[in-house]
């Protein structure tokens, strides 16, 4: 197989994006949720929960890379005012999906999805800090875990044979 971070198609980054997205569309499915991708500045998904009847609007947010690792953006004012603009359009609540995909310290490939309520990650901002961040690092990640308010799905995964 390909090194991993050297290889990367020049379209990778929007792959990422597309695919990060259709994953957590697929998991809301496999749950109950009725869901469509929408195409809006703010928004990837829009979901009703058909248990609770509660509608969610997504921001998905999709990395690829050997240490998990989430930037979202440089700029928080405006990451805020986009996904709350739309979600007020949809009138829905806010959220976010971090989706990584990494290789971790034992050389396993994995990928994680968190969704989280916008106002959670907002709370977790260091308030040195212009912009945006969802930490991945060990400490957090373990932190996560047990944080009933954070929806968690992590799949590990093989390539047995590549090209």
């Amino acid at each position: 197989m390909n090194d991993y971070a050297e290889q990367k198609s020049a379209r990778h980054s929007k792959v990422t994006g597309d695919y990060g997205e259709y994953l957590v569309l697929y998991y809301l499915s496999r749950e109950g949720f009725s869901v469509a991708h929408v195409d809006q500045i703010g928004l990837d998904i829009v979901g009703r929960n058909n248990a609770t009847n509660e509608l969610i609007g997504i921001s998905v947010k999709t990395r690829s890379g050997k240490q998990p690792s989430f930037l979202v953006s440089k700029d928080l004012e405006k990451e805020k005012k986009n996904i709350e603009y739309a979600s007020n359009i949809f009138g829905c609540k806010p959220y976010y999906a971090f989706v990584m995909d990494y290789i971790d310290e034992r050389n396993n490939q994995k990928m994680i999805i968190y969704i989280v309520k916008a106002e959670r990650v907002y709370s977790s901002q260091k308030s040195d800090t212009l912009g945006l961040s969802w930490s991945m690092s060990k400490k957090k990640m373990k932190e996560y875990r047990i944080d009933s308010s954070i929806i968690k799905i992590e799949i590990n995964h093989e390539i047995i044979n590549w090209f």
